[in-house]
């Protein structure tokens, strides 16, 4: 236990530092990315901008004189000293002079480059974009600050490493083999889980390319860095020395030299001369060969400037292992050691840097304004002296679960009921023995796994005796509770650490107060309906979890009873003129909020193109009486009139585009969402769709019996089955009187239409058709292949 503490400690202080040096270290790691992308293809990208420039007519003979060369520049610069001249293997390609600056130059360093024609020796200029790449590199290295922007950069830079580290072990996920959960993320996602996916997957995708960035890029930043590279590859650090002013008239054999270059080196690429800075000083040639792994693999030539013969030959690949990779530093820093696809991927690596800062900075506001919240919750009232009737458990990783938690209390505590707050962290069973009630709100973080806070408490649920009917020793069988489960239904694991506590309080003999509420991403629905059951534990006045900002007026047009006569429930067509902006898809929901302010969730049964909202609504009836939504909107509200509704959206009944087909299950009002569907299929042209509904009576219980068996006739749907329960049952379908019954009678069609990419989308009753619709599927498609709809989002289920 001890040990679990201090590694939550760790993870604690691990977090703060991460996000504290991120707002800090940001932004001059997305200065620093986006310019070392810039300068990814810099060179080919002045090659197209200075075609002029960078490139001659080569002559047809294709002769070519170092000595007539030089000979030319001295000549028409009789006042420049030559100090270096590169060369391109490519006849097409210019040579390029660096000049020495002149004693009284200001400027000591570097040397003053031109491009000039091999050939004749004409000057023809610097390259356009030069001096912009060259202020870009300033700024990747050092800002463009000098010595102040240098330690700055390389300050950050030992933040990257650490953010790489860092960031690695703080999303670890508990499925470790799971290489979705490392590297998969999902666009349907929304708000700080969306952000936290992105920051934590893509930065998982640049680990690698950052890490090796960040540890040669500090090659340039400190010199204590240099050093220690230097000794680790066993290799003497070079030292420094002024290069001396070398006279224009160079008195060596400058094509003897070029000759004895071509002999040794054979085929290159480029070739850099040095000039030879005394009469007996050596002539220095590096080059890079045709066949060279990357630009920095250079090879180095020493000739006698008076005879061509070979003084030193330094090859790359014939130095020691070390050698080479000092040689490989620039190369490994921007990706080209491992060819263009590697200096493309850390282009691209270094052009997400912001992504980071962007994303990291909206997660660290988005956890301010949750804890400014949770802190204005917890001043709203104080604490109650007396002894706790309640308690108020929570499980949260962002804090909105916290902030949850401490709002029910308030809202408890107005009414005047002594309740206690605490972490999951901090409940066991036996403090949970001193309470007769008990309210949970827990998040579930990733694919079903506990808040961070809480994987102690996660542990205990390891002791739930699934196989056993009996209570586990240590009894709460005095314990009723209720349970808020918070998630997000992109995961396969919605709400599943909510179930785990569920499960593991059952199993001490612990009963539920109410049904779970899970809550997809703040759903207000949901959260409308604690508050609902929360006014049976106490006498609360308002609702503070619910916000109707977002409701407007929206006018009744139609409304009539569709079965007369039948053995139900009535139930009726109601239609509402749409509103200009409203806009909604199939499979989403229309919130009615009615005087006893509760939200009332339809499904939607029509398509913009039906010209009203349509809704299918059957009379609900409580202990004989006429429930409050039906009487107001089936008999109260005029037609005419308004009420305050709303669209909401419910993308767990979004289909996945471009289906291959559709097999639409349901039954009763169920049917509204499936007609939502098939109105939206038949609007994109899609006519392979199988409609199974199923109701009482064919005679009186044929909702839109009309529009269905047209749509059949002009081939929208390609088969309709329609089962009436109360009807008798006729050959071939003998006893088959419930849509599940149907589903089994066609199993090798089912097959067929899911093995040609068909999705099932299932509306109505939990009970009865919903779960036994289910279990049917697996037994025709099993259970594996089920699962495997679900994820693909080609089997999706509204039922209630």
């Amino acid at each position: 236990m001890v040990i679990g503490l201090q590694q939550l400690m760790f993870k604690k202080i691990l977090f703060q530092m991460h996000w504290l040096l991120g707002i800090s270290a940001g932004l001059v790691l997305a200065v620093v990315g986006v310019s070392g992308a810039m300068l990814s293809f810099e060179r080919e990208i002045l090659l197209m901008l200075n075609p002029q420039v960078m490139r001659v007519a080569a002559p047809e003979s294709g002769n070519f004189s170092l000595q007539e060369l030089l000979g030319n520049l001295a000549q028409a610069e009789p006042d420049k000293r030559i100090a270096s001249i590169t060369l391109q293997s490519d006849p097409k390609r210019a040579a390029r002079v660096g000049f020495a600056h002149a004693p009284t130059s200001k400027i000591k360093k570097g040397l003053d480059w031109y491009y000039v024609d091999p050939y004749s020796g004409t000057i023809l200029g610097k390259a356009r974009g030069e001096p912009f790449f060259s202020f870009v590199m300033k700024l990747h290295r050092w800002l463009a600050l000098d010595e102040i922007g240098k330690q700055i950069v390389g300050a950050s830079t030992v933040a990257l490493i650490f953010f790489c580290l860092s960031g690695l072990y703080l999303r670890w996920p508990r499925s470790v083999k799971n290489w979705r959960t490392w590297l998969c993320f999902s666009f349907k996602r929304t708000g700080r889980s969306f952000l936290w996916e992105i920051h934590s997957v893509v930065g998982t995708w640049c680990l690698i390319f950052y890490l090796v960035a960040a540890l040669t890029g500090l090659y340039w930043s400190y010199d204590w860095y240099r050093a220690m590279l230097f000794n680790l590859a066993g290799v003497p650090k070079p030292t420094s020395s002024a290069s001396k002013i070398v006279p224009t008239k160079n008195q060596f054999n400058s094509d003897v030299i070029w000759s004895a270059f071509l002999n040794n080196a054979g085929n290159y690429q480029t070739a850099t001369l040095r000039l030879p800075e005394t009469p007996t000083s050596p002539v220095e040639i590096t080059y890079l060969p045709e066949s060279a792994p990357h630009e920095r693999a250079t090879n180095k030539l020493l000739l006698n400037q008076q005879t061509g013969a070979v003084i030193k030959q330094d090859n790359y690949q014939e130095r020691s292992a070390g050698q080479r990779f000092i040689n490989s530093i620039y190369a490994l820093h921007t990706g080209s050691y491992f060819g263009v696809t590697g200096l493309i991927l850390m282009m691209l690596a270094s052009l997400t840097m912001p992504l980071f800062a962007i994303t990291g900075w909206l997660l660290y506001l988005d956890r301010r304004a949750k804890k400014r919240a949770l802190a204005i919750t917890k001043k709203v009232l104080p604490k109650s002296t007396r002894i706790p009737e309640l308690l108020i458990g929570f499980a949260s990783q962002t804090g909105f679960a916290e902030q949850l938690a401490w709002r029910t209390a308030n809202v408890l505590r107005t009414a005047g009921m002594a309740v206690t707050v605490q972490p999951l962290s901090a409940i066991n069973v036996a403090n949970l023995g001193n309470f007769q009630r008990a309210l949970f709100v827990v998040s579930t973080f990733g694919e079903g796994g506990p808040p961070d806070s809480a994987r102690h408490f996660a542990k205990l649920l390891n002791q739930v005796q699934t196989h056993s009917l009996t209570p586990h020793p240590q009894s709460l069988t005095h314990l009723r509770f209720g349970l808020l489960a918070l998630g997000d239904q992109q995961y396969r694991s919605f709400c599943q650490f909510g179930r785990q506590i569920e499960q593991w309080l059952h199993s001490h003999g612990a009963t539920s107060l109410f049904k779970r509420i899970d809550v997809h991403q703040q759903d207000p629905y949901a959260l409308q309906l604690w508050d609902q059951q929360l006014a049976e534990l106490a006498p609360i006045s308002a609702t503070p979890l619910f916000d109707d900002q977002s409701f407007s007026e929206w006018t009744l047009r139609a409304r009539h009873c569709l079965n007369q006569g039948s053995q139900g429930s009535p139930t009726y067509h109601v239609e509402f003129d749409i509103q200009p902006t409203a806009h909604w898809q199939a499979g989403d929901l229309f919130e009615i909020l009615l005087p006893d302010n509760k939200i009332r969730p339809y499904s939607i049964a029509s398509h913009r193109s039906d010209g009203s909202l349509f809704l299918l609504i059957r009379e609900v009836h409580h202990q004989g009486q006429l429930g409050a939504a039906s009487s107001t909107l089936l008999h109260q509200l005029p037609i005419g009139a308004s009420i305050r509704a709303r669209i909401k959206s419910n993308s767990s009944f979004h289909l996945a585009p471009n289906s291959a087909g559709l097999i639409l299950i349901g039954n009763g009002t169920g049917l509204a969402g499936l007609r939502s569907h098939l109105k939206a299929r038949i609007e994109q042209g899609q006519q392979r769709n199988w409609l199974i509904f199923g109701e009482r009576n064919q005679q009186h219980d044929g909702y839109y019996e009309e529009d269905l068996l047209a749509w059949q006739k002009h081939g929208w749907i390609a088969q309709l089955d329609l089962v009436f329960s109360r009807d008798l049952a006729t050959a071939p379908f003998e006893n088959q009187i419930y849509v599940q019954h149907r589903l089994q009678f066609y199993a090798q069609q089912v097959r067929d239409w899911i093995t040609n990419g068909a999705s099932i989308v299932v509306s109505g009753s939990m009970q009865g058709m919903g779960s036994e619709v289910d279990e049917v599927l697996r037994t025709i498609l099993g259970t594996a292949q089920v699962d495997q709809l679900i994820e693909q989002r080609r089997y999706l289920r509204d039922v209630y």
